[in-house]
């Protein structure tokens, strides 16, 4: 699944449909429903509880075209969180500012040739900002 890491946002959220598909247990607080979820690293033994507000509008896609991944030597030396992250897939899951504090770790690659930036994570190397090949 796609996750979104987003600074600026002020609660995690899991699309409708995932909570579904995880089976998760939703509680209803007035017209919101919440659940919690245990999320995991791939590349490291990261593991955080977390409590998340269940979206059904969320429903983005990112990137919206596919993106060219032949000129892309400055990301194979680092571990991506995702390592399709040029092919277009839907978010699913935004972590906000409750998760981000918890997720960031030194190291940035910033942005050259129009690439986007690359920061570390427990979850693997991210990357942020246009793609302009």
């Amino acid at each position: 699944m796609r996750a979104l890491i987003d600074p600026c946002a002020a609660t995690s959220r899991i699309s409708a449909s995932l909570a579904t598909a995880y089976r998760l247990s939703v509680t209803r607080v007035g017209t919101e429903g919440v659940c919690t979820a245990i999320i995991r690293s791939r590349t490291s033994e990261f593991r955080r509880k977390v409590l998340l507000q269940v979206d059904s509008q969320l429903c983005s896609r990112t990137p919206l075209r596919p993106v060219d991944g032949e000129n892309l030597e400055q990301f194979r030396s680092i571990t991506l969180a995702n390592e399709r992250w040029f092919q277009p897939s839907t978010v699913s899951l935004v972590l906000g500012t409750d998760v981000y504090p918890h997720i960031i770790l030194p190291g940035l690659l910033p942005s050259t040739n129009g690439l986007p930036m690359a920061q570390n994570s427990t979850l693997g190397w991210i990357l942020s900002g246009p793609f302009g090949q």
